[in-house]
């Protein structure tokens, strides 16, 4: 982040009183990806505009790779992401206030968030440690800490069950999801829950799942 400062004659302040934050994003000079001369000048990807600039913030108008193609395996390759899972909903990355949750090989998502992005109405019982969740005539009940959930009055038994992680309460992805109609799947190389509510949508190609993956390892630093 750079900001302008301006001396006013007995210290340094901030230029105007509206300025923002500029954000830019350099490659090392020892990946090799630049040919010359723009290896010896580092250019620089705006943040902010997604333009690509050399040192002296001019335009740089020589065609680069597509970030696709570069960016992504060396900033953020598979085995270097930071965040332990990221949920996609309908080809779109969510950005989550609460960071789902690995719990013995299975993924808990924030119980709140989702069911209220599903639409179900949800309720939580603190006495009897149940959190609740109802659409469309369907209701599920999950007592944390519990192997069984209560669907539509239905006791089933499962392998993840319900967690309060940080006064947040998180539940198994697939089961509840799924139950109300969703499809969930899992990308093991990007560590993406991919929600999909509208069945017309097409399939996420691989180079997609590592721009989401990209994407989700910016979130988890910022």
């Amino acid at each position: 982040m750079e900001r302008v400062y301006l001396w006013d004659g007995n210290s340094y302040k901030p230029f105007g009183n509206n300025y923002k934050p500029y954000y830019k994003l350099r490659i090392k000079p020892d990946v090799p990806v630049f040919s010359a001369p723009y290896n010896a000048i580092h250019p620089s990807i705006d943040a902010n505009t997604g333009e690509w600039s050399d040192f002296l913030n001019a335009p740089v108008t020589e065609p680069f790779p597509p970030v696709g193609d570069w960016l992504i395996d060396n900033a953020v390759p598979a085995d270097a992401v930071g965040y332990k899972a990221a949920v996609v909903w309908d080809r779109e990355l969510l950005k989550l206030a609460n960071e789902p949750i690995i719990q013995n090989g299975y993924t808990l998502v924030p119980f709140r968030e989702l069911l209220t992005k599903l639409g179900a109405s949800i309720s939580w019982d603190p006495a009897k440690r149940i959190v609740k969740a109802s659409k469309n005539g369907i209701t599920v009940e999950l007592t944390i800490d519990s192997a069984t959930a209560v669907i539509n009055g239905k006791a089933q038994k499962f392998d993840a069950p319900a967690r309060i992680t940080g006064g947040r309460t998180f539940i198994p992805a697939r089961l509840v999801l799924e139950t109300f109609g969703a499809k969930v799947g899992w990308n093991a190389d990007s560590r993406l829950v991919l929600v999909t509510t509208d069945n017309s949508l097409p399939q996420l190609t691989a180079k997609e799942m590592e721009q989401l993956r990209f994407k989700a390892h910016l979130n988890w630093l910022s």
